[in-house]
Parts: structure tokens; sequence; C-alpha cells
């Protein structure tokens, strides 16, 4: 028998079209899979798919998260005027942080990630 909880999440003040929900999927009460989503504009789309094995370690480190998350964090990038999006940028490219370096740290998080990647279809395999 599956074991579920759902966690609903409305992140994003002022705006009802937008959500996040956490839904938690185990066999044996151990070994849990943890399903993310985003939902816009009544449409889901999976966000995160990770396996947990302390579902209540797991519960409390969420709501420590979302409490230290509380404080403004800045805004929308999107929302931002262009110009000063553009100065951001270009402060970031003269201390060296450009698109050789972030193409360079994706490309070494992919190959890093990807016996971890390997791991987590075996934990899949296992739950189903």
């Amino acid at each position: 028998e599956d074991q579920q909880n759902q966690n609903p999440d409305m992140d994003q003040p002022g705006d009802e079209d937008y959500a996040e929900v956490s839904a938690y999927v185990s066999k044996d009460g151990k070994k849990w899979l943890c399903a993310e989503f985003m939902i816009v504009n009544n449409e889901c789309h999976m966000s995160m798919a990770n396996f947990i094995e302390d579902f209540e370690a797991e519960k409390a480190e969420r709501l420590k998260s979302r409490m230290s998350t509380a404080k403004y964090q800045g805004p929308e990038l999107g929302s931002l005027e262009s110009t000063l999006l553009d100065n951001i940028t270009e402060f970031l490219e003269t201390v060296g942080i450009d698109n050789t370096v972030l193409v360079h740290a994706a490309d070494y998080s992919v190959s890093f990630e990807h016996k971890f990647y390997v791991e987590w279809l075996k934990n899949f395999e296992t739950l189903c």
C-alpha cells in the first residue's frame, strides 16, 4: 500500500496562478520518492524527483528552509529594467563570471552528477 503526503505551497505572493507542490510516495515507509511540481496557470510541470530515506527529517528540513526564505531575497529578474539587468550582467563578467565559466561549470556538474544519476535510477528500480 503506497503512502502519500502532499504539501501545497503558495510561494509567489500576489500570483494566484503559481503554486509548488511536493508529493511523497513510499511502498514501505523506509524509502520515499519525492516529486516536486510547479503549477503555472493550471498546468503541472515536474521540477524534481529524488529519493529520501528519512521522511521526518525531510519535513523538518523543508520547514526550516521555508522559514529562512521568508526574508526578502530580491525581485524577480524578469521584472527588472533591462538596463539594470545589463549592469548586473556586466558586473558579473568583470569579476570573471561569464558564459565560458558558466558553461564549464555546467559541463562539470553534469559529469560529476552522472554517478548520482546512476544511483537514482537504481533507487527508482527498487521502488517500482
